[in-house]
């Protein structure tokens, strides 16, 4: 049995296990309040600081409030628990209270230990039942267990918490926090508030302006003013600032400053450093000249520029920079991009020069001395800007189109080169078939000029050409004259000679020789040959700027595609050697001379281009140009020939046609529409006759001005109708050109415009064998060609529309050519055999299907390249329309699908054949919306052509009222005086004559309202009886207008009313024509009320016009 005394020591161990425990869970709930009041503290006073935008004197009353509060809840709640004495009694009655099993025997116990003397039996037997019950309970460990776990509970919460809300706290409050709890953090190190003040501390020139420039960081302030004082004032004067360039930054000037001063900023009671002006006497610039000096292969004269600082010259130039200072200086010296300081030497004028090599950008400033030791700048930043040097652009400003001429005409080619800084060279390339190119320098400057233009007439008849041969040509500008030039080339462009005259026969046949055919037609061989030469020459001009593979690609297609032409030459010579009796003809003859050696020039042609050399590959390649072109003139008079003969020649003519058409199908797409190809080359056909009517009218009126002078020197003179009749004929050969193109294209506007010319070519004939000097025939040959050059405005949009509608038929057959197939495929034949073949021609249909898809792809891209930005609504809608085909990829589904049909997935392709029945309709739709755009577009500009009628009508009415004002009594009837203007009536105009320094007044504005009337008749080309109309009465105004002297008053002013009342009466029904059914506002001029006094004047003026009709 144990002692008393270890009885006594065991019981002593478990009350010291329990007072420390007892300890530990008051010590956690300290901590846990401590925690919490320093949380509370800690953001009341971040807060605070934050408020008074982190002044000094803040943060240090924020640091001494937070200290104290936190040392007294430290010393409260945590040091006083930890430190309180608590007797062995109490702490068992605290236990005995929480754990009831316990009884008062531990508090007895807890008493009989307290005594020295030793136990009784009896006391000895307490003590061990009260350890035993104390055992029980874990020796006292349960009594605390559950407030030391939640007290624990609460300050790990606690921390978590503080830790989370420090780290949402924005970084103003953190920074905050940073200040008031860290004492060794200075407030300026980390205070987010911040003035920055530019330019600070800062010495200037006296009488100068200076910018003050204010960045709040950290918040965003709605107000902030400028504090300045100057000399012995001690008061701050407040100046608002004005925003600058973002919401943080602010503005303001301080003007002619005179002396020395200080100042600060201030918002939202945050203020910044006090900042110093001295005002002085100081250097400064006032002028700066520069002088370029360009590189040396430039060959450019010093370029001086007074007066100004900012530098721009290209790479490597060399600028002097003069300056010219303010006041005698010690030295000067040149700042560059802050950091680089290049000295100045002084010049005997006192002036200071330094030289600046021009390499990068960047920016400069002088410095000039102030005092002994201080540099102060004296100019501003000036910038310094690096051009790139970059090569001239030249274009052919005339004659920059391929063209077919007669081996007589001279050829003008105009060239306009343009450069940034100099064109030193213009020249002009041209050869003759394969002959070696020659050189006509056009320009060769001394002086710097940045824009060159200079023309080349050339003699063709200098050079016996014969139909067939070809002139190329191009244009070469360089920029100076050493090895080092940067030079840029222009495309290549040919002149085909053409015979002159042709026979034409009616094609009996649809499609006509294709291979051979010349002109325009892009089937043709020569056409293809022609696009290989020029894709060769610009390989060539282009070297330096492909990649070696890119480059090695692209001639390896050249040399295939050279190879392929060949090949189908090779084919016809061998068909043309097979039929004999075809070779007894001329033509056919020279056929067979030119086309060997046109294969011998491709072969050599295709030998360099393997060899990897454009530049030489050249030369043969344009002349199996010119031998194919020779070839296809051979061609066109053997098929003239064939077709004058009968029988057996009309035979072999079409046997002819056939013969090329056989080759030239394998090198086209066989499902290539022919109408496609017709409304293409017969817009092409259209736009050269509108270009060579342009240049006939051009030299109608050159002829007018020669006819003029002649009768001006002698009236009785012979016209000379040798040039007029020349012109004529060449006319009529253009009308027989239109009325061509008019049975091929059944448009009104076609027939207007062959109308047009046929009744100017009648002119001129009268005009050529008039016995006087026939001046009015040609003129009035000159009106009806410029009438057929208004008419033409609008063929490029009555183009647009007519490839819109052959797009859109082409939709619609490819929409039926889809239902039919997928009727034929529903009733294949059960038969094996028949089964297959018909399946065969569905997949071949399908395969043709496919490929007009594509192509019709392509055309719609083109038709929105040609719309072009005057047809925005609709080059976007056929440009969208081409992008859903793309989308979704058409063609390639109907391919899958004719590699589907008669396969075992027959029911898997239905969903197929939905999608491309629909994408064939979306096609259709795109189709559609181009159309009415093209529509709309026209509306527009025949309301505008409408207003522009009306005002045309109210000018004429205004000249009317000034004649009528301007108007003076005659000689005969000048002693009755106060005849009132308004009395328009046929004795009164009898009884008035017109001033004669008038009448030209009168002449001119009635010559601009022709002029406006000859610009609206391009509206009406699409209203044959509107054009007629307007063509009367622009005579009727030509009639009015050559009345020089108005020497009838009556009859004038009776015919200018006429003329009114006729072209109110055109303003009329064009206005209600567009659409009868659709209500319209009707909008005649004149409809202003008439003021009293003058009714009766106006309804004077009504009773002369109706007598007038």
């Amino acid at each position: 049995m144990p002692t008393s005394t270890e009885l006594k020591a065991g019981l002593a161990a478990i009350l010291t296990r329990i007072r420390r425990r007892w300890r530990l869970r008051r010590v956690l709930l300290g901590t846990f309040w401590c925690l919490i009041a320093f949380a509370g503290v800690a953001l009341l006073a971040v807060f605070t600081v934050d408020a008074w935008r982190f002044a000094p004197e803040v943060v240090t009353t924020a640091r001494v409030v937070s200290y104290t509060i936190c040392a007294g809840a430290l010393l409260y709640f945590v040091a006083l628990p930890l430190f309180q004495r608590v007797t062995d009694r109490r702490l068992a009655l605290y236990v005995e209270e929480r754990e009831p099993s316990l009884g008062m025997a531990l508090a007895s116990a807890t008493e009989l230990a307290g005594n020295g003397a030793d136990a009784s039996v009896l006391e000895r037997g307490l003590l061990q039942k009260t350890l035993s019950a104390c055992h029980d309970i874990a020796d006292g460990r349960r009594v605390d267990a559950a407030k030391l776990r939640r007290n624990g509970l609460l300050v790990a919460l606690s921390i978590a918490a503080i830790v989370l809300i420090a780290d949402l706290l924005p970084a103003n409050l953190r920074y905050g926090f940073q200040l008031v709890f860290l004492p060794a953090t200075s407030v300026a190190s980390v205070n987010p508030y911040l003035l920055t003040v530019e330019p600070g501390d800062i010495l200037v020139s006296r009488g100068a302006d200076q910018l003050i420039i204010a960045r709040a960081q950290g918040f965003e302030p709605e107000e902030v003013t400028l504090l300045t004082r100057f000399g012995n004032d001690d008061e701050w004067r407040p100046a608002p600032m004005v925003p600058g360039g973002d919401s943080h930054s602010f503005e303001s000037f301080l003007f002619d400053l005179a002396q020395s001063g200080e100042y600060r900023v201030a918002a939202q009671g945050l203020r910044s450093p006090i900042y110093r002006i001295e005002v002085a006497e100081l250097p400064r610039v006032e002028r700066i000249d520069l002088t370029y000096h360009y590189p040396a292969r430039l060959a450019l004269p010093p370029k001086s520029v007074i007066d100004t600082g900012d530098i721009s010259a290209v790479r490597g130039s060399r600028v002097s920079i003069t300056i010219v200072p303010s006041q005698n200086v010690a030295n000067a010296s040149l700042v560059l991009d802050g950091r680089e300081t290049l000295p100045m030497a002084k010049n005997e004028d006192g002036n200071w020069t330094t030289e600046l090599a021009i390499n990068e950008e960047g920016q400069y400033r002088i410095d000039l001395p102030y005092g002994d030791a201080i540099q102060v700048a004296a100019s501003r930043n000036y910038a310094i800007e690096v051009l790139p040097d970059r090569a001239p652009t030249v274009k052919l400003s005339r004659s920059g189109r391929d063209s077919q001429v007669t081996s007589v005409e001279e050829a003008l080619i105009e060239v306009t080169g343009r450069d940034d800084l100099n064109i030193a060279t213009l020249e002009l390339v041209y050869a003759i078939n394969d002959q070696p190119e020659q050189s006509v320098m056009l320009y060769q400057g001394g002086q710097a000029k940045t824009n060159v233009a200079a023309g080349h007439l050339l003699q063709l008849e200098d050079y016996s050409l014969s139909p067939g041969d070809l002139v190329a040509y191009y244009a070469r500008a360089a920029d100076s004259t050493g090895e080092d030039a940067l030079t840029s080339t222009t495309d290549i462009f040919f002149m085909e000679v053409r015979p002159f005259e042709r026979s034409f026969r009616r094609s009996q046949g649809g499609g006509g020789a294709g291979g051979m055919q010349g002109g325009n037609q892009e089937s043709s061989l020569s056409h293809q040959q022609r696009q290989l030469v020029i894709a060769t020459f610009k390989l060539a001009r282009d070297r330096h700027g492909y990649e070696e593979e890119r480059f090695t690609q692209t001639v390896d297609t050249l040399e295939t595609a050279q190879a392929r032409i060949r090949s189908r030459v090779e084919a016809i010579i061998r068909r043309i050697g097979g039929r004999h009796v075809m070779q007894k003809n001329p033509g056919i003859q020279r056929m067979r001379e030119e086309l060997p050696q046109a294969v011998t020039a491709m072969t050599e042609a295709e030998e360099q281009l393997m060899e990897g050399s454009p530049a030489q590959a050249l030369p043969p390649a344009r002349k199996a140009l010119q031998h194919l072109q020779r070839a296809e003139a051979a061609f066109r008079s053997a098929q003239i020939a064939f077709g004058r003969s009968s029988g057996r020649g009309a035979s072999d003519a079409e046997d002819l046609a056939n013969l090329f058409r056989l080759e030239m199908d394998k090198l086209r797409n066989k499902y290539e529409g022919v109408q496609r190809g017709n409304w293409q080359q017969g817009s092409q056909q259209l736009d050269e006759a509108l270009e060579k009517l342009e240049e006939l009218a051009r030299r109608q009126q050159q002829e007018i001005e020669r006819l003029e002078r002649r009768a001006a020197l002698d009236p009785n003179a012979p016209s000379g109708g040798g040039s007029q009749r020349a012109l004529a004929e060449e006319l009529e050969e253009m009308v027989r050109r239109l009325e061509r193109l008019s049975r091929e294209q059944t448009t009104p506007q076609l027939r207007n415009l062959t109308r047009q010319a046929q009744a100017a070519a009648e002119a001129m004939r009268r005009a050529s064998e008039s016995d006087g000097n026939g001046v009015a025939d040609a003129r009035a040959a000159l009106d009806r060609l410029k009438n057929i050059q208004r008419l033409a405005d609008n063929q490029p949009q009555q183009q647009l529309q007519r490839g819109i509608g052959n797009a859109s038929r082409r939709a619609q057959r490819l929409a039926r050519e889809h239902e039919n197939i997928g009727a034929d495929m529903e009733t294949l034949p059960e038969e094996e055999a028949s089964r297959r073949k018909s399946t065969s021609r569905l997949q071949s249909r399908k395969l043709r299907m496919a490929e007009e898809v594509r192509d019709l792809e392509s055309d719609l891209r083109q038709l929105a390249k040609d719309a072009g930005k005057s047809k925005t609504e609709t080059s976007r809608a056929l440009r969208g329309t081409a992008d859903q085909i793309t989308r979704d990829e058409l063609a390639n589904k109907i391919e899958q699908s004719a590699a589907a049909i008669g396969g075992p997935a027959k029911k898997g392709s239905k969903p197929m054949e939905t999608e491309i029945g629909e994408s064939l309709g979306r096609i259709g739709k795109g189709l559609g919306e181009a159309a009415e755009s093209v529509d709309q577009a026209g509306e527009q500009k025949r309301a505008q052509s409408l207003a522009q009628m009306r005002e045309l009508v109210e000018g004429l009415e205004s000249l009317q009222r000034r004649m009528l004002q301007r108007s003076r009594p005659n000689q005969a009837n000048s002693g009755s005086p106060g005849v009132d203007w308004g009395a328009a009536d046929g004795q009164s105009l009898m009884d008035r004559d017109f001033d004669p320094t008038d009448i030209a007044d009168f002449r001119r504005d009635f010559a601009q309202r022709r002029g406006l009337l000859e610009r609206l008749a391009g509206v009406m080309t699409s209203d044959e009886h509107g054009a007629r109309d307007i063509g009367r009465l622009l005579s009727e105004m030509r009639a009015i207008e050559q009345n020089a002297e108005l020497d009838d008053p009556q009859r004038a002013m009776q015919r200018q009313r006429q003329l009114i009342a006729r072209l109110k009466e055109l303003e009329l029904r064009l206005t209600g024509k567009p659409d009868e059914t659709k209500s319209r506002t009707l909008r005649l001029s004149g409809e202003d009320s008439v003021p009293r006094q003058y009714r009766p004047q106006v309804e004077e003026y009504f009773r002369e016009l109706s007598r007038g009709h």
